[in-house]
């Protein structure tokens, strides 16, 4: 089973991306959730100027939107809750989950724009008892001096200053004893090369 956050960059790659990973799932009997970013669903939140509370379900509800458009014209179920997610596991082997109705059910994420989709995502892994978690993004991953990195402790993250994931993640993965890799996922070929288990992007661990 894996968890794969389709961020809002790749929003004109969209289709490509979730047929591919519809299509790998099927053909190899392999269960893949799919987080939707925020995308310019989310950009648009940030031009006003609300408290936290506000923007924080404003943007979840974000997600749900571009988990809508993830979906359009593609034969993929559209999840809300984990109850529902364990009963169509069983019968299907890619879904899209829709973060708000179980972030509003738990709500034990700081409200903050220090988390985004990245942190939901791997929430939404540690909920389902996975360690490990996909971001796929518009970069291969993380860098250091203008180099990609590898491989990376999650407390080393702090040196590096603004990254291409959020600031929350790295803390939420530590605590959670979680890892997680940053690919490029413009191009669809690598989020399936993951699956599989090819070590591209950034890993980052615990």
């Amino acid at each position: 089973m894996a968890v794969i956050k389709i961020g809002g960059s790749l929003i004109e790659y969209r289709k490509k991306i979730v047929r591919d990973i519809v299509d790998f799932s099927n053909q190899n009997n392999s269960v893949t959730i799919i987080v939707p970013g925020g995308g310019p669903f989310v950009d648009f939140i940030r031009r006003f100027k609300i408290n936290d509370d506000q923007a924080h379900w404003m943007a979840v509800l974000g997600m749900n939107q571009y988990g809508y458009l993830l979906a359009e014209s593609i034969s993929i179920p559209l999840i809300e809750s984990f109850e529902e997610l364990k009963l169509s596991l069983s019968k299907e082997k890619a879904v899209i989950f829709l973060p708000y109705k179980e972030l509003r059910r738990y709500d034990d994420l700081p409200h903050s724009w220090s988390i985004t989709s990245d942190t939901i995502a791997a929430w939404i892994a540690s909920k389902i008892d996975l360690s490990d978690l996909i971001i796929a993004t518009d970069v291969e991953g993380l860098y250091k001096d203008g180099a990609l990195i590898d491989c990376i402790n999650a407390k080393d993250m702090l040196s590096l200053g603004e990254t291409c994931v959020d600031a929350f993640l790295p803390i939420f993965l530590r605590k959670k004893k979680m890892s997680c890799r940053v690919i490029y996922g413009k191009d669809s070929a690598n989020i399936i090369k993951v699956l599989k288990g090819f070590d591209i992007g950034t890993k980052i661990v615990p």
